[in-house]
């Protein structure tokens, strides 16, 4: 029996499409993933297809949990946490799939405005001081911080810490998502929001880390993980 498997991008040969978040195929770890496949069949069986536990198997319950990408997990943590009369702020620009899935769930983004530095932290007081006037109670924002999708700038480092000090004075929720993180050729990664935050009184309460090895792993297999 012959397959015929149609990949969501179209890839052209000889050309690095920039336009799409996939790998290229060759780097993907065909005979590893097949290899740990059929040893978790071996060793567990038929169980090992069920659908398992509602809570996943995180190594911390009070701060992982396993996810199925990072769309899910942030429809999740909106679904959950944003209630009516709540406003969600996002970058401006901001990553459009993110956009839609909030707009889907029935808030109505509100922008951030960003420049060379990221996001500005600077005018986001302001800012949140404008949406409670309009009668909204700013909870939620979310942003990519670490090679942002689409300017590919990482949040400047005295931006960070300010912006988690921020969200604790606002009692605002930060969902970082830091998909891209490994992705750093010249020099290594930014600290995340998350790591800041330990060091912040009352900072770890205020920041989600959603993170992802759909990126570099493999697509299809939609592997990540919810910090919390």
């Amino acid at each position: 029996m012959a397959f015929i498997v149609a990949p969501q991008a179209v890839v052209r040969p000889g050309i690095i499409e920039l336009r799409w978040g996939t790998p290229d195929l060759s780097l993907l770890p065909v005979e590893e993933v097949g290899a740990a496949a059929r040893e978790m069949l071996r060793l567990v069986g038929p169980p090992a297809l069920d659908y398992g536990t509602n809570e996943g198997r995180p190594p911390g319950p009070d701060e992982i949990a396993i996810t199925d990408g990072i769309s899910p997990a942030l429809h999740q943590v909106a679904g959950l946490l944003v209630r009516p009369g709540d406003a969600v702020l996002v970058e401006d620009p901001g990553y459009r799939l993110a956009l839609g899935l909030l707009r889907d769930l029935g808030f109505e983004p509100v922008g951030v405005p960003f420049d060379t530095g990221g996001l500005d932290v600077g005018r986001l007081s302001g800012l949140l001081a404008g949406v409670r006037e309009q009668g909204l109670r700013p909870r939620l924002l979310y942003t990519v911080p670490t090679f942002h999708n689409p300017t590919g700038v990482s949040l400047a480092d005295e931006r960070r810490r300010r912006l988690v000090e921020l969200a604790v004075e606002e009692d605002l929720l930060i969902v970082e998502d830091d998909v891209y993180r490994e992705l750093w050729y010249d020099r290594p990664s930014p600290p995340s929001l998350w790591s800041l935050a330990r060091e912040v009184d009352g900072g770890a309460d205020h920041v989600v880390r959603l993170g992802s090895f759909s990126k570099s792993l493999a697509p299809g297999l939609r592997c990540g993980f919810l910090t919390g």
